[in-house]
């Protein structure tokens, strides 16, 4: 036969389920929030980094036209100064970011510069690497601390 407490209990792990599953929907949408605004970022550094490269390519290709041969080395060796120069730009956003504890924005930041810039940028990594640790070990806590507050309920319950 059923018993009411076993009722009760049932009911009321049910209930703490649904509303910790609507405050899953909430964090997921402040994170959509944030790494849309970590995409607009590194949009907007994308299009800089493309309008110095044009640039630069373009003052390239006009002195080679001009017969100038000597100078067309110096023009690409400001060309990689420069997108190293965007580069270590990036890197400093990202630890800035990584500071804040922007954790997602920092890791697509640094995720940005290994894809369109050096992909073999160990800096970028590591900071991959602190940004997976970090979201981990928030991860981790987040689930111990419902645990603990579910525990907490079902034994107010016993009593």
């Amino acid at each position: 036969m059923i018993r009411i407490e076993n009722v009760l209990i049932g009911g009321l792990v049910i209930s703490l389920f649904v509303a910790g599953c609507g405050k899953k929907q909430e964090q997921a949408g402040y994170v959509e929030t944030k790494v849309e605004e970590g995409a607009k970022i590194i949009q907007q550094e994308k299009q800089e980094a493309t309008q110095v490269q044009e640039s630069v390519t373009k003052q390239a290709e006009e002195k080679a036209a001009k017969s100038e041969p000597e100078k067309v080395p110096s023009e690409a060796e400001a060309a990689k100064a420069k997108a190293e120069s965007i580069v270590k730009e990036l890197i400093a956003k990202a630890r800035a970011l990584l500071d804040k504890g922007e954790y997602e924005q920092a890791g697509t930041v640094a995720q940005d510069v290994l894809k369109n810039y050096d992909s073999e940028s160990q800096e970028a990594k590591d900071i991959i690497a602190v940004v997976t640790e970090k979201l981990k070990a928030m991860a981790k806590e987040k689930g111990e601390g419902l645990t603990k507050d579910m525990k907490g309920k079902l034994e107010g319950l016993g009593k």
